[in-house]
């Protein structure tokens, strides 16, 4: 190899070996400049341009307006991941390890540094409390997971904060006293399950709080229907 092909090959080598490095540096890109790779439970940031994952702290500018930041190890979230509308107002915070989910993880009302819904990770599945609330601060959600499944009581509310549903969970699956009520407050429904099928008898009512039907199930099929105003009216 002559002199000049030799310093030419050099550069070229020096020149490979800055440009890699700039990339695992702290930075800032756009979404069109980024490969995006969707796995389950995880993503992976990597460059279009050369292939090299994310490693450093980036803010990338989204591609339907705003940003979003957070440290990338190997190209994967790790930590911290928080995104911001165009004014620069916090939408959401994520927490990865790994680029896998876990820990507590928040969306906001947008424009507002109020919290619309809260959920806790761990390795990638659901594992915690579940609160969704409006603006106000009225909570309209609330359940459990544990490993990935419903387990405990769940509570579903209307806008004022009235109860409006309340079941509870085991494993995945409603086992216990299911409850359903009006916008007043007055039971609707309630029947018992066990392992995610109707079990016992279930009662209905109407706006006003009266009974007007039961009916048995066993193992989630009805048995029997009876109704209540019809026995009334006979009496």
């Amino acid at each position: 190899m002559t002199g000049k092909k030799y310093w030419l090959f050099l550069g070229l080598i020096l020149l490979q070996g800055i440009y890699s490095i700039s990339y695992s540096q702290d930075g800032f890109f756009k979404e069109t400049e980024l490969e995006i790779l969707e796995f389950p439970g995880e993503t992976v940031y990597k460059l279009r341009s050369s292939g090299e994952l994310l490693n450093g702290h980036f803010k990338i500018q989204r591609t339907l307006g705003g940003y979003y930041q957070s440290r990338f190890v190997n190209g994967k979230p790790d930590g911290k991941w928080e995104q911001f509308n165009s004014n620069n107002k916090l939408l959401k915070e994520v927490n990865r390890l790994n680029g896998v989910l876990h820990g507590k993880n928040i969306t906001y009302h947008p424009g507002t540094d109020k919290i619309s819904t809260e959920i806790h990770f761990s390795e990638g599945q659901m594992d915690g409390p579940y609160v969704k609330q409006t603006l106000d601060g009225v909570v309209l959600e609330q359940r459990t997971y544990k490993a990935g499944k419903l387990d405990g009581v769940e509570k579903e509310f209307y806008k004022d904060g009235t109860l409006q549903k309340m079941v509870t969970y085991r494993d995945g699956l409603k086992t216990g006293m299911y409850e359903e009520y009006n916008e007043k407050g007055r039971l609707k429904t309630k029947v018992n399950y066990l392992n995610d099928l109707k079990s016992g008898t279930e009662e209905l009512y109407n706006r006003d709080g009266t009974l007007v039907a039961r009916i048995s199930y066993k193992e989630g099929k009805r048995t029997e229907h009876q109704n209540i105003t019809a026995i009334r009216q006979v009496k």
